[in-house]
């Protein structure tokens, strides 16, 4: 063996450099599309009445959301799913649509 062979192998557990990896613009616009989809099917489901709230599966969607894609994509599955209610499809809980669903609770309000 030479020495150059030798220097080379008696590193093993030295760091590599790896190039940083490349995220797919595609691939970012697909995560958020489906995690805003399954956000609104979570909303949909008839939730459990607890007084004043009804406790649906919409906050499991959430949290799931930004545990899986992160704060950056997270918040834009968010504001697609807020956007697409806004804009008149009924997915908000209980087939709700458009503007006069606040996001303040109505206990609040009163």
């Amino acid at each position: 063996m030479s020495s150059t062979d030798a220097s080379t192998a008696a590193a093993p557990d030295a760091p590599q450099a790896h190039a940083p990896r490349r995220r797919s613009v595609a691939t970012d616009l697909a995560l958020v599309a489906t995690f805003a989809a399954l956000i609104a099917v979570c909303s949909i489901i008839p939730g459990i009445s607890l007084g004043p709230a009804a406790v649906t599966l919409q906050t499991l969607a959430i949290l799931l959301t930004g545990a899986v894609l992160g704060a950056t994509r997270g918040l834009l599955a968010v504001l697609l799913y807020i956007a697409v209610g806004a804009a008149g499809l009924p997915i908000f809980s209980g087939g709700a649509a458009g503007l006069a669903p606040s996001p303040a609770p109505r206990w609040a309000i009163s």
